[in-house]
C-alpha cells in the first residue's frame, strides 16, 4: 500500500524536498521483508547537495521511519553502491531496535 501511495502525486510530493510531485523521478522501488527501498532523483534538493538518492521505509518500534542516502555532486556513489549502503543502514537500524527489545 505504501509503494502505491509513493508512486502517485501526493506520495511523490512527500518524497520531494519541495513537496512538489513533479520534482521527483522514481527510478526503482524494491521491497524486502522489512523495508521498502526507493532509488530517486529529487530536482528540488539544493544543487550543492546532489539530487540522486535512495530512501528506505522501515518500521521501528511501531513507527514508520524514513532513512535516506544521497550521492552528493557528481558520480560519487554508484547506483548499486548507494543501494547497498542504504540496505546496510536499514539493517543496522532494525538490528539495533531488535537488540533494544
Amino acid at each position: 500500500m505504501l509503494a502505491r501511495f509513493l508512486r502517485k502525486g501526493a506520495g511523490k510530493g512527500w518524497l520531494a524536498a519541495s513537496g512538489q510531485a513533479g520534482d521527483v523521478s522514481i527510478h526503482k522501488m524494491k521491497r524486502s521483508r522489512n523495508a521498502l527501498y526507493i532509488e530517486l532523483t529529487d530536482q528540488s534538493r539544493p544543487g550543492h547537495l546532489g539530487a540522486h538518492g535512495w530512501k528506505a521505509f522501515v518500521n521501528v518500534a511501531d513507527q514508520l521511519v524514513v532513512l535516506g542516502v544521497y550521492s552528493g555532486l557528481g558520480p560519487s556513489v554508484s547506483g548499486i553502491d548507494g543501494e547497498e549502503l542504504l540496505r546496510s543502514f536499514a539493517q543496522a537500524t532494525l538490528a539495533a531496535e531488535n537488540a533494544a527489545q
